[in-house]
């Protein structure tokens, strides 16, 4: 028995400018050959205060869907709306490089698929999708609005008081071509239901509070008339005063009975489109282009729009590889490859003021999944993968490893001794992160390397010896907080006088070097298989219940393999090498690779204050060498 769904969508125009948005409908051929049992909507919305906003949705929506289409029944659907969600923002991205008057220009973006009955979706923003079911409404996908993180920060037990000017229904996640903060993208679905009603509106429809949401939707007997009675009630008392909306209605109706001349043919795929403000293009290309060569008719906004919309600042604080945490093969046969993003532009760090608050996510969502109503489950570990036991305090500082005694007293940090090995590094072809192409195998030397990242209290030792400056910590316990706010020289005078003190030689890790300790042998995107999971390491969505503002001490999360702790999250760490915006002509030993743009250095591990696919092992980023931010430190290594 296959479910076909029943659909309608529509738009009402709102102040051009302020509001531009489209969407669009696709129906798909079951696998098994069922015609039109499956349907993908995408939805995107611009942010306000750009005129780009056009460009933005309808590249956005059509990149979405020209990659889930031909990729459907060949990979699991979760991960390919995931994977569709980082292609748009790629996207996004290139079209910002090459024109810069693009910069700013964003939207929010869902794509909801509904297969085998039931719903799979990723969202980015404050767009909405709503399941009612039995007279009952409530919503499924996150809210990426300050207000609710506030709100999931507070459930975890974290008490966050509001930052001052700060507002509710400030954005801290879009698609902007930079990494994005939150993804909301469970990985089992919804089951549905016969008789289930699912809605798609943009964020102007939640005016209306949930009980006239299902008021209005409640009287419909089709989804068309569904559809009509909410664009009225958003344009009457309550609603946007009749701005800009979206609305699409699906609906589950009792699945038709098979049919003995079911057709056995490899199946098609059919595609209804359905478009508000304007149809969308049939191809990436020639939409860019329309992009491209429209410019001279826009008047492109020039005020602080980023001012007005909170994820730019909160982008700002680490602008990492993104999305997603499990990229998607094109085809079954393909091991899944690590993370995607804007290929072609190069990831990048901004410390300048502390960033915002970041947001752990509520349980059971799957990698890098934003948050949401829902909980799944956390998934089944992967086989090979480690068990891990539940985070705990930091291990004794004399577990494993050794430290060498320093001439003014005490010892240094405590390394691990790496064995030498020969590993593939960076991402396979099928990724999209251009940075971490294309993969090469290296060879490594048996080096040490710190157990641990460089702790506040070995890092003012260095500094009262040396006369440097100490960043500006208060920190409760500087035993076993890791220093951030150091720049890249800071981090290598570390090392060298580390190596006075010592005898030995001591250095900042090659980018190979930290990769190969970071993966401890593993081929998966995290070492600990290929979902980022939840209480396995401290950054933007792993929910940990830890205080999302800042990092927590050193050791608190299992080791990997190699006995290394934090090579996931918590601070990110400086590493020796010059940012090359590929692997293109790199060395295929682990020394360090020199050239390129000195200027910039590479930053490994993510943060805090990153999104788990930007704390994969491959993934990259890189940071002026003149920066210090609260989110970046460091840690040793020694030759042997």
């Amino acid at each position: 028995m296959k479910q076909h769904f029943k659909v309608a969508g529509n738009r009402s125009e709102g102040t051009p400018g302020l509001s531009e948005g489209m969407f669009r409908i696709t129906y798909l051929d079951d696998e098994a050959g069922g015609e039109h049992s499956s349907l993908l909507v995408v939805m995107a919305d611009s942010v306000e205060g750009h005129s780009g906003g056009r460009i933005a949705t309808n590249l956005a929506v059509s990149t979405f869907n020209r990659y889930f289409v031909p990729r459907f029944g060949v990979s699991p659907t979760s991960q390919l709306l995931r994977a569709g969600v980082d292609d748009a923002n790629m996207v996004l991205g290139r079209a910002i490089d090459e024109v810069p008057k693009l910069e700013g220009m964003a939207c929010t973006l869902i794509g909801a698929a509904f297969t085998a009955n039931r719903l799979y979706w990723a969202s980015v923003g404050d767009a909405h999708l709503y399941l009612i079911r039995g007279g009952e409404l409530r919503k499924l996908n996150a809210d990426h609005t300050y207000g609710g993180y506030l709100s999931r920060v507070r459930a975890q037990g974290v008490e966050v008081e509001p930052e001052p000017g700060l507002t509710p229904d400030m954005l801290m996640s879009a698609a902007t071509g930079e990494a994005i903060g939150e993804i909301d993208c469970p990985e089992e679905g919804l089951a549905l239901q016969q008789g289930d009603r699912v809605v798609l509106a943009s964020r102007r429809l939640a005016a209306l509070g949930e009980t006239t949401l299902l008021q209005a939707s409640r009287g419909a007997r089709d989804v068309a008339q569904g559809v009509a009675a909410l664009l009225r009630a958003a344009a009457g008392p309550g609603g946007d005063g009749g701005g800009g909306t979206t609305v699409i209605v699906v609906d589950v109706p009792a699945p038709p009975p098979e049919s003995a001349s079911a057709p056995s043919a490899k199946p098609a795929v059919a595609a209804a489109v359905g478009a508000g403000s304007g149809a969308a293009a049939a191809g990436r290309n020639s939409l860019l282009l329309d992009a491209l060569t429209g410019l001279a008719a826009l008047v492109l906004f020039t005020g602080a729009a980023a001012g007005t919309w909170y994820g730019v600042g909160l982008l700002d604080a680490l602008r990492a590889s993104a999305p997603p945490a499990a990229a998607v093969p094109p085809v079954a046969s393909v091991p899944p490859p690590v993370a995607g993003g804007a290929a072609g532009s190069e990831p990048g760090l901004s410390f300048g003021a502390p960033p915002p608050p970041s947001l752990p996510a509520p349980a059971g969502q799957g990698a890098a999944a934003g948050g949401g109503a829902l909980s799944f489950g956390a998934p089944a570990p992967l086989p090979g993968a480690a068990t891990l036991p539940s985070p705990g305090p930091a291990p004794a500082p004399e577990e494993g490893g050794f430290r060498d005694p320093q001439a003014a007293g005490g010892e240094g940090p405590l390394v691990v001794p790496v064995p030498a090995g020969a590993f593939e590094m960076g991402s396979g072809s099928v990724s999209v992160r251009a940075e971490e192409r294309p993969r090469r195998t290296v060879k490594v030397k048996a080096f040490a390397i710190g157990k641990y990242e460089v702790t506040v209290a070995q890092y003012q030792r260095f500094a009262e010896d040396t006369g440097r400056k100490l960043p500006d910590l208060r920190v409760a316990e500087p035993l076993t907080t890791p220093v951030t706010g150091v720049t890249w020289d800071d981090a290598y005078e570390y090392t060298r006088w580390l190596s006075r003190q010592s005898g030995k030689r001591y250095r900042l890790p090659s980018e190979a070097e930290w990769e190969y300790a970071a993966g401890a042998g593993a081929t998966s995107a995290w070492w600990w298989g290929n979902q980022a999971g939840e209480n396995r390491a401290h950054c933007f969505d792993c929910n940990t219940g830890l205080d999302p503002r800042r990092p927590t001490e050193v050791g608190r999360f299992p080791a990997n393999p190699f006995g290394l702790h934090d090579t996931a999250g918590n601070v990110a760490e400086w590493v020796h090498d010059c940012w090359h915006p590929s692997y293109k002509d790199a060395p295929a030993d682990a020394g360090v690779w020199e050239g390129g743009d000195c200027t910039q250095r590479v930053v490994r591990g993510g943060s805090f204050s990153s999104p788990s696919s930007s704390i994969r092992v491959q993934a990259r980023a890189r940071a002026a060498a003149t920066q210090a931010g609260d989110a970046l430190g460091f840690r040793v290594a020694r030759d042997l």
